[in-house]
């Protein structure tokens, strides 16, 4: 892993400015300008503005030049338009991530990219745990709707395993929300680590295989004032997603086992089982 400092967009610092300036004349909107903007920043010529390359440095100037037009003031650093943001780079290294899963069967285990996708967690780079397994549901906590799925669990110092995406007829809104706080609510809860398996739906609108295409790219996540790589969900250690056989051995000896399981959105907690993933043993 490793961390150096780049220019974020000029997006954010301008931003700032635009809640303390007044501005005379407000900007007439255009569809047609709206239009060549987006054109511009999302042209294959920007090399998809990764963090710190060339096509980044070009979008950050361009939406610079745009503010400026516009008669905002800069307030990034240095009376700027740009604030200096340091960033972590996690990525894998020659020997693979394991899950291993230990039931009626004995202990099975499966490398990254084999049934498998171990994530990566830049805070931790050499990182393995080892605990007792819950079923969750969908894991998800949103009150206003009714939906606890944690209600009645001890999920405290273990992996949770949960459905991924999120139940029909939940408001797109409130649900992309929710899915987005997983590992918040996994970690409010007190779990260490976070296993999810596909559902049908969820497997037709992501499938394994085009999660495979992307398990292999470097993780990046910028560095707090406490010198620590950000992370929203600090105690979830680390993450994975099991699918096909992998994840068959998750709910085997359960009350329902997975293929079963993925058709509804609750189910009767599968018996506790130990399950542990992390860099392979050198």
């Amino acid at each position: 892993m490793t961390g150096k400092a780049m220019k974020r967009s000029a997006a954010i610092a301008g931003l700032w400015a635009m809640a303390s300036t007044a501005i005379a004349a407000p900007p007439v909107f255009t569809a047609e300008a709206f239009r060549a903007h987006v054109a511009f920043l999302s042209d294959d010529l920007l090399e998809g503005r990764d963090i710190g390359s060339r096509g980044h440095e070009i979008a950050a100037r361009y939406v610079a030049s745009r503010f400026e037009a516009l008669g905002l003031q800069p307030a990034g650093d240095a009376g700027g338009w740009y604030q200096r943001i340091g960033f972590a780079q996690a990525k894998r290294g020659a020997t693979k991530a394991t899950l291993s899963v230990t039931g009626p069967a004995g202990t099975q285990s499966w490398a990254h990219l084999d049934n498998v996708v171990v994530g990566l967690n830049p805070a931790m780079p050499k990182t393995e745990v080892s605990a007792p397994l819950v079923f969750v549901g969908y894991g998800l906590d949103v009150p206003g709707l009714g939906l606890d799925d944690y209600r009645g669990l001890d999920v405290r110092g273990k992996i949770v395993v949960m459905l991924a995406g999120f139940p029909k007829g939940i408001p797109s809104e409130i649900a992309a929300y929710a899915s987005d706080e997983k590992g918040a609510v996994a970690k409010k809860h007190g779990a260490i680590g976070i296993i999810s398996v596909d559902t049908l739906a969820s497997a037709k609108r992501r499938p394994f295989a085009q999660r495979l295409h992307f398990a292999d790219g470097m993780t990046v996540t910028w560095i707090g004032k406490d010198g620590v790589p950000f992370n929203d969900a600090p105690g979830i250690r680390l993450s994975a997603f099991a699918n096909g056989p992998a994840a068959e051995a998750l709910f085997a000896g359960g009350a329902k086992p997975w293929p079963r399981c993925c058709r509804k959105p609750r189910w009767t907690v599968p018996s506790r089982r130990a399950s542990r993933f992390g860099p392979a043993p050198s």
